[in-house]
């Protein structure tokens, strides 16, 4: 069996980092997700916050998801910042 030494996000052709065992890597530069093959099944599980806030009501549930559950940075929400997009 082949083990991948490097590899490129598919999205827009950077270098994505990776350690060996990892099955999903995420590209450091435009944040795509890349599943990595293995030949093995898995299960992947995913957190999705749906769009059904208004614009005023939105922030309220995004802070309170970035203060719970684990394997988030610790000052996620002190250090992150809600951005409006143009």
């Amino acid at each position: 069996m082949a083990v991948a030494q490097s590899i490129r996000c598919s999205h827009c052709g950077g270098p994505v980092d990776f350690e060996p065992g990892e099955l999903v890597a995420t590209c450091k530069y435009c944040g795509f997700t890349t599943v990595i093959e293995t030949g093995q099944a898995f299960t992947f599980e995913h957190s999705l916050l749906l769009n059904k806030y208004d614009e005023t009501l939105i922030e309220a549930p995004i802070k309170n998801w970035m203060q719970s559950g684990f394997l988030k940075p610790g000052d996620l929400p002190r250090k992150s910042k809600i951005k409006k997009n143009s």
